[in-house]
């Protein structure tokens, strides 16, 4: 059985803001080496995926270089998808470890299903506003609306 490559690429982009132009860090999902769009794009730093991927336990599932995350595990690569994707729509950081936890916490139909919602989103549209649906979706159900 051969384990299919999946990506994760990050790029410094400058970004239109209220105070001007910004530079934001974006993390790009390919499901595919030579894939010329990407499945996903959004908001998150490396850092905060290097964590999740400790707190997932994926030793020896991925590999890291420069800018790119290569994972070698789809459970794995769907588990950050969808937590790049929901992480740019929270602000605050205690959501962001609660929502850390959930994602970890998350069953094999339940990953897929929110992963494929994602990316066919994103691929219908090709924009990260309409992200913000499925999003605002999953945050509701899963309980990290509450204010």
């Amino acid at each position: 059985m051969s384990t299919v490559e999946r990506y994760v690429v990050f790029r410094k982009r400058r970004v239109k803001r209220k105070g001007g132009r910004v530079p934001v860090i974006f993390a790009e999902f390919y499901s595919l080496p030579n894939a010329k769009e990407a499945d996903v794009l959004s908001i998150c730093s490396k850092n905060e995926l290097m964590t999740l991927l400790n707190d997932l336990e994926a030793k020896g599932k991925y590999s890291v270089e420069k800018d790119e995350l290569k994972i070698f595990s789809e459970e794995v690569y769907e588990k950050l998808l969808i937590y790049a994707t929901v992480r740019q729509t929270i602000r605050k950081a205690e959501k962001a470890l609660d929502l850390g936890i959930i994602v970890k916490n998350l069953g094999l139909y339940e990953t897929h299903f929110w992963a494929s919602i994602f990316t066919e989103t994103f691929r219908r549209t090709l924009s990260r506003k309409f992200l913000y649906r499925p999003s605002k979706a999953f945050k509701i159900l899963y309980g990290l609306d509450v204010k």
